[in-house]
């Protein structure tokens, strides 16, 4: 399958393609990670103000690797679904934790309508765990 321009085009282009959703999440998590390390931990200098387009990028390299090899996701959403079984403690526990933070009242409130918003979301009857793993990246 050919695809041709960005990471969110393709999410909507290819519907049938969103079982990749939860693999490309987790690759994105350990990109993340990785650079987190790096500049936080190891303190190296990078421009920060550079590295969320390059990790879009990276992604996008990712996604169009997978599409092209037609590649079958490692692990989807039935995988996981079990994750969010107990997932409404967790959430309301780290909303807790985000107003202990240290951050800027509006980041918290974009914080707290993003737990909201998977709360509800868990809550179905019929939940939308790739929506769900989308919100959390």
């Amino acid at each position: 399958m050919q695809y041709s321009g960005d990471l969110f085009t393709f999410f909507f282009q290819f519907r049938n393609s969103l079982k990749m959703v939860v693999d490309v999440s987790i690759q994105l998590d350990g990109l993340m990670n990785g650079y987190f390390k790096w500049i936080v931990i190891d303190d190296i200098d990078i421009d920060r103000t550079k590295i969320g387009a390059y990790l879009v990028r990276r992604i996008d390299d990712i996604v169009r690797g997978l599409l092209d090899r037609d590649e079958i996701p490692l692990i989807t959403e039935k995988n996981i679904a079990n994750l969010y079984q107990d997932g409404e403690q967790q959430l309301t526990d780290l909303k807790e934790k985000v107003h202990k933070l240290q951050l800027p009242q509006e980041k918290v409130k974009q914080l707290d309508e993003v737990i909201d918003i998977i709360l509800k979301e868990i809550n179905k009857d019929e939940p939308q765990y790739m929506m769900v793993q989308g919100l959390l990246v």
